[in-house]
């Protein structure tokens, strides 16, 4: 069977050099034409940004309806357990091209044979790069084990972090150039993190797909580029250090044995597995931002990407998180007090104040780019809860929310400036964004339509926001990719403390 993971990741490695299609960041398992449509299907198209891109297309295929009969339960599958179900729906999901299970058309280069296939080497070494860095997630993420299950997957004997490093190493050896990775593999190994902190099952399926992928399918591609770029070179990546087949039954049985305990999860598992989304990046630019739709936009817009996804579907139309807190759903959902709002605006003001504190004082040159820019907030939250305390309110002082993160901040500034100016992005820019609906609803329900000084700007905000841009652009340009992506895998970070504050509006 040809799991179209590995495959889908391989689009690097076509010939065509105005054609670079990368895996999307939170996908493992298959490869959907953009245009496939049918009665279980719902096709959308969303233009965002994307590493070395013009122009990307999101296609996104949500199964309506599962198939009418997953296999597992008895007949020719019985004893075969839950990873028949999970290998049944994955299967459907390759084209007819690839496999003989497969239901979806092939539409595109990378969806026919691979023997068909034309590789370079340097797509190829793009795609072990940003391979490797999802392998080292996956292999980080179990042995930290942040839940029991994910324990029952160490030393499998599947791993393919330490392979992948040797083989890069020899490249560099033989003097090709191997780079870093790009936004693909970030933003999709940045996103099996936060998945794997809060969601068991649905990490699980993307672990059993990347890993099956290259046992199947990246044995087929083994033989093409080995044959056709590699002068017979054959990779570590490809080899095992024990029969891949008790390898994999192995695992197969560990994955059987861990749905057994959780029966209530299984059908969330094929959801998850029915569910694909895909990102196509159609590229003739080396650089970012550097033409097409994205032209000028710069780093800021791969920020702005980032931060996007890492919302809630409930929050934006970009997000893809699931809304499981109050906090995380619509704001128009929300059911503010006056005493929460008032906790969080002393707490986001200690924020602010370190934020522009350390912009000041300038530890790094380039945080002197952001001095005075207009969009600060301290002296506005100041005003507010002044007014607060005129009128009889109690204000107290910071809690641990606030305390806590401008500490971090605090530290981060003094060691990291690529991930802080990740922070400092996304404070400044949420309060421009949903700070502005938030403001509505509290304004309208608890404070008797008393507009607040926190939400007014003194200049035009589009254009505030315009000359930011310029800014982390302009700072951007200095820094490596290596940079660049150690501040896109901050987000995360960045969102779960100013979420922590923003709950006390809810309290």
């Amino acid at each position: 069977m040809a799991y179209p993971a590995l495959v889908t990741q391989s689009r690097f490695l076509f010939q065509n050099p105005n054609l670079s299609i990368l895996s999307s960041p939170h996908v493992s398992s298959s490869v959907i034409p953009k245009d496939y449509s049918s009665p279980r299907s719902k096709t959308q198209f969303l233009k965002l940004p994307g590493m070395f891109a013009r122009k990307v297309v999101v296609s996104v295929m949500r199964t309506e309806k599962p198939w009418k009969r997953y296999p597992g339960a008895g007949g020719e599958s019985k004893g075969k357990g839950f990873v028949e179900e999970m290998r049944f729906v994955a299967m459907k999901l390759h084209t007819r091209e690839q496999a003989a299970e497969g239901e979806m058309e092939a539409k595109a280069p990378e969806e026919e044979p691979v023997d068909k296939w034309e590789p370079t080497l340097d797509g190829y070494l793009k795609f072990l790069v940003n391979v490797k860095l999802v392998y080292d997630t996956l292999e980080e993420i179990i042995e930290e084990a942040a839940f029991p299950t994910y324990a029952e997957f160490r030393n499998s004997g599947l791993e393919r972090s330490e392979k992948l490093a040797k083989d890069l190493e020899w490249f560099r050896e033989e003097g090709y150039a191997v780079g870093e990775p790009s936004t693909p593999g970030v933003t999709y190994a940045h996103y099996l993190k936060q998945l794997s902190d809060k969601d068991p099952q649905a990490f699980i399926c993307h672990f059993y797909n990347v890993y099956f992928a290259n046992s199947a399918g990246g044995r087929i591609i083994s033989k093409k580029v080995t044959r056709e770029i590699l002068d017979n070179k054959e990779l570590e990546y490809y080899k095992y250090d024990a029969d891949l087949s008790q390898l994999l039954q192995t695992m197969r049985d560990k994955l059987n044995k861990v749905a057994e305990d959780s029966p209530c999860s299984k059908a969330r598992f094929l959801k998850l597995a029915s569910k694909v989304t895909r990102i196509v990046v159609v590229s003739a630019e080396k650089h970012p931002g550097a033409g097409g739709e994205s032209k000028g936009k710069g780093f800021a817009e791969e920020m702005r990407f980032v931060a996007m996804k890492l919302h809630t579907r409930e929050q934006a139309a970009e997000g893809e998180m699931e809304a499981k807190a109050p906090e995380e759903q619509r704001v128009e959902k929300w059911e503010p007090t006056l005493d929460g709002y008032l906790k969080f605006l002393v707490n986001a003001k200690l924020v602010y104040d370190t934020l522009e504190e350390i912009i000041e004082e300038a530890a790094f040159p380039s945080y002197g780019e952001f001095r005075n820019s207009g969009l600060e907030r301290s002296e506005k939250l100041a005003r507010d809860l002044e007014w607060f305390r005129e009128k009889g309110y109690g204000v107290g002082g910071p809690s641990a929310p606030g305390v806590t993160y401008a500490h971090y901040l605090k530290q981060l500034s003094d060691k990291d400036p690529q991930a802080f100016i990740c922070h400092f992005y996304n404070v400044y820019f949420a309060n421009s964004a949903g700070g502005r609906i938030i403001s509505k609803k509290v304004t309208r329900e608890i404070l008797d339509n008393k507009e607040l000084e926190y939400y007014k700007y003194d200049a035009d905000l589009s254009q505030l926001l315009q000359t930011m841009r310029d800014k982390l652009n302009k700072v951007a340009e200095k820094w490596s990719r290596d940079d660049k992506n150690r501040c896109l895998e901050e987000t995360q970070k960045s969102f779960q403390f100013y979420r922590n504050i923003l709950r006390l509006i809810l309290s």
